[in-house]
């Protein structure tokens, strides 16, 4: 069975985005750890946005950033919505590199699909935000491997909550300890979801 160009390039690997994050993240990090360190760390991705796929940045929290009295409670300490540092643009190389990945896309997508509702993304888009969020995963899952983030030493996750694809649970669970993935399933997780995280290795 014959595949278009869009099908084949959604099922590459982009080694040049894992390997550019991975370099960004480590210099980050080790800014931070030089400053005081860090109880949790995000990457931030967009999707779901039909005009703007996707794009990069940080998020981060320290001990001394949580309000005293919110500071044993779950939702305050792992949502990155509430941490004191959000929206960081600290990977400009990484960034660049999906904006050129968005701008591919939407040539060969416009090939190949004809948009019945300009409001609700189609399969293909799906499959792009899919193909980069493995990407970005697995530079994450990289300097975790490296000690840097997620496992004992902090909270880590790709935050990117409107995602039509499981990323958000997927990447928790890939990243964090058991007790912490736990501990946030049972603040966040949602009985009806059934994670598809194999897409994602």
């Amino acid at each position: 069975m014959s595949t278009s160009p869009l099908d084949d390039w959604l099922t590459q690997d982009d080694q040049e985005l894992v390997d550019t994050l991975v370099a960004e993240l480590r210099s980050h990090i080790a800014k931070l750890d030089a400053e005081g360190g860090f109880y949790a760390y995000a990457v931030l991705s967009l999707a779901g946005d039909v005009f703007k796929f996707q794009y990069l940045s940080a998020g981060f929290n320290r001990e001394s950033d949580l309000p005293k009295e919110k500071a044993h409670e779950v939702y305050y300490r792992l949502s990155p919505n509430e941490w004191a540092n959000y929206g960081l643009d600290v990977f400009p190389r990484a960034a660049a590199i999906v904006a050129a990945r968005n701008a591919e896309f939407a040539s060969l997508h416009k090939l190949h699909a004809k948009r019945e509702d300009e409001f609700v993304l189609d399969a293909y888009e799906v499959g792009h935000i899919s193909r980069l969020h493995r990407s970005i995963l697995r530079a994450m899952k990289r300097v975790r491997d490296e000690g840097l983030i997620g496992g004992g030493k902090s909270f880590a996750i790709l935050w990117a909550p409107d995602s039509p694809d499981d990323i958000l649970f997927c990447s928790a669970k890939a990243l964090n300890t058991t007790r912490t993935f736990a501990d946030f399933w049972k603040e966040f997780g949602d009985e009806f979801i059934e994670m598809d995280c194999d897409r994602f290795t």
